[in-house]
């Protein structure tokens, strides 16, 4: 037991002692540096469409009202209490 105590002992005195032989290019403190992403937020690639509007909205749920009977049924039963 004695002998793995001192052979352990020995090793902790060895590491002690050692110093990396080179440095570190960067430094610690430094982050590194980052790629830029291929999504540019700042300048799209297309310009949007323009949104829709009021009046295009209802007359949308209007036709598909007329055409759905279960939508046109829950509508009813909804809205006519």
């Amino acid at each position: 037991m004695e002998k793995k105590l001192k052979r352990y002992v020995d090793f902790i005195n060895e590491a002690e002692v050692a110093e990396p032989t080179t440095k570190p290019i960067t430094k610690p403190t430094e982050t590194p540096t980052r790629r830029k992403s291929p999504i540019r937020r700042d300048k799209p690639s297309v310009t949007p469409k323009p949104k829709a509007n009021i009046d295009d909205v209802t007359n949308k749920v209007i036709k598909l009202a007329k055409e759905n009977k279960e939508f046109k049924a829950f509508l009813n039963k909804k809205y006519n209490k």
